[in-house]
């Protein structure tokens, strides 16, 4: 997982000095892609950074290069570090004059932030102990390559950062950290777990001038099934308590979506799908989307529902809200709101089917028990098909006005063992944390465009093209499709200046990083 940076205005005065596009690092003892990360700017792609390591030391001890570079590829700053080689960054974050860096050490079960200023120096560290079974297994499963549950660290411009931790398992559901550049701690709001009750986990949900809102994820049953949202919002100055109320109403609970702040007549909009009281959302299919706003005492002001029976008179999809002819579901994986207030829900449909190659390995595992009395198989008789990408078009005042298309290969996924008796809503979260998904990222284009991009593969001819779908200024959309050259097995796809995209790749065998710069036609 790539994670964000946001970069200062210092550095367009190095991007002008030398216009290279692409850059390769050799001697690079291991390097993980999701270690790589882009710097940006109020949306604009201004550099990337990245974490590897150089060589091992005594005592399980390694010399890492952290390095920064620009737009253009050409290297700004870097400076080495030794730390345990069992390290690993799990997130980074930049408010224009600190970069903080996240490591997770697996051995020693330890999380360690560590700032820097714009010369690489470093301002501040904080150590602290990872504890409880859940914490440790989501760092865990984080390090090795899955996509993280949520954002920890939030940028305040140029004078902090907010901090979401989960330390103390024994004592605290969450702490939302309010962290100087130095990470010295300005504030800190806290909740304390009640007995026999699920862990609670914070995140972001917006940011402004004058105040911190953050969802509060609340399980309603130990396998979190099912569950519900607070929404708290804190004064960023102080850290006192604005706020804090449930999502939902008397007849349906609210997973948000996109969480926008009125400052003018100071409201906070919450955006997103809902679902029957008795529901459990990791299961079951929304009942369509909804908008509900709320004034600064945490009062309901006004809300509306738009129900797929709302839905399927405007576009082809059925009341239960799932696509004609191939009747599919859709997974939602960005939400974009532009300046006059549209907002565009970017999603991919999906669907779980029978599986040819896991059924036929399952009659071979039956087979080879019945000959040797031994059974053993990890194939699953399922599969997730993933289709075509879609977007919902809705106006400023939340009304659906159009539901775009865009057809693309079809994906199949293979699943685990067990996946026959897991819900299909449930899979698609698999799929997604495992980077089963064709769609990679969502950028701002100047002048209140945005582009998407995401991967659409021949499966015939097994040549990479990648699809980037804009939303252009004029307010239409348009699709460019590119041929993409990649050369390894170990690769992602980042965002880049406009009108660009990145490849990362590593070649393990020759120790070596390829960072290049590609174009598309749009």
């Amino acid at each position: 997982m790539i994670m964000k940076l946001r970069m200062g205005l210092v550095l367009l005065l190095f991007s002008q000095l030398v216009l290279a596009q692409n850059l390769t690092r050799t001697d690079v003892l291991k390097v993980k892609i999701r270690s790589t990360g882009v710097i940006e700017q109020r949306g604009e792609v201004k550099g990337y950074f990245y974490f590897y390591s150089l060589e091992k030391k005594k005592n399980y001890m390694s010399n890492y290069l952290l390095s920064v570079v620009d737009e253009n590829l050409q290297e700004i700053n870097s400076v080495n570090i030794v730390r345990p080689d069992s390290y690993d960054l799990i997130e980074s974050s930049y408010n224009g004059e600190a970069f903080v860096f996240m490591f997770f050490d697996p051995r020693s079960k330890v999380i360690e932030l560590i700032a820097y200023d714009n010369a690489l120096k470093q301002i501040g560290s904080k150590l602290e102990q990872v504890q409880g079974k859940k914490s440790l297994a989501v760092f865990q499963a984080i390090a090795l390559g899955g996509a993280a549950e949520q954002r920890y660290l939030v940028p305040v411009n140029k004078i902090g950062f907010v901090y979401y931790s989960q330390s103390n398992a024994d004592k605290e559901n969450y702490t939302i950290n309010y962290l100087s550049n130095s990470l010295t701690v300005n504030w800190k709001d806290q909740s304390l777990i009640k007995k026999r009750t699920p862990r609670e986990t914070a995140t972001e949900g917006f940011l402004s001038t004058d105040y911190i809102g953050s969802l509060i994820f609340k399980p309603t049953s130990s396998k979190a099934k099912s569950f519900t949202y607070d929404l708290l919002v804190n004064d960023l100055a102080t850290g006192k308590n604005v706020f804090q109320t449930n999502l939902s109403t008397g007849l349906f609970n609210i997973t948000p979506n996109d969480l926008n702040y009125d400052s003018l007549n100071k409201q906070v909009v919450v955006f997103g799908e809902y679902f029957a009281k008795d529901d459990q959302q990791a299961k079951s299919q929304s009942l369509g989307f909804c908008y509900v706003a709320y004034d600064l005492s945490g009062k309901i002001l006004f809300s509306k529902t738009i129900s797929w029976a709302d839905i399927s008179q405007q576009a082809p999809v059925s009341s239960s809200g799932k696509f004609d002819g191939l009747n599919t579901n859709v997974l939602f994986h960005e939400f974009v709101r532009t300046a006059d207030g549209k907002i565009f829900a970017i999603g991919e449909q999906y669907k779980k089917v029978l599986s040819g190659a896991g059924v036929g390995l399952q009659i071979l595992s039956v087979a080879a028990a019945a000959a040797t009395g031994y059974y053993s198989s990890n194939a699953s008789s399922v599969q997730m098909n993933v289709y075509n990408m879609v977007v919902f078009q809705f106006s400023s005042d939340y009304k659906l006005e159009k539901v775009h298309i865009f057809e693309k290969n079809k994906n199949q996924i293979l699943l685990p063992a067990g996946a026959t008796y897991m819900s299909t809503k449930l899979l698609s979260y698999y799929v997604k944390a495992t980077g089963g998904f064709d769609y990679s990222y969502t950028q701002k284009l100047p002048d209140d465009a945005f582009t998407f991009v995401y991967l659409d593969s021949d499966r015939k001819t097994y040549k990479g093209i990648l699809g980037a779908v804009v939303y252009t200024p004029e307010k239409t959309f348009t699709v460019d499709k590119v041929m993409m050259t990649k050369k390894s097995g170990e690769y992602a796809i980042v965002r880049a200046k406009s009108g660009y995209f990145l490849i990362m790749e590593y070649f393990k065998k020759e120790k070596k990083l390829e960072m290049r710069l590609e174009k598309f036609n749009y």
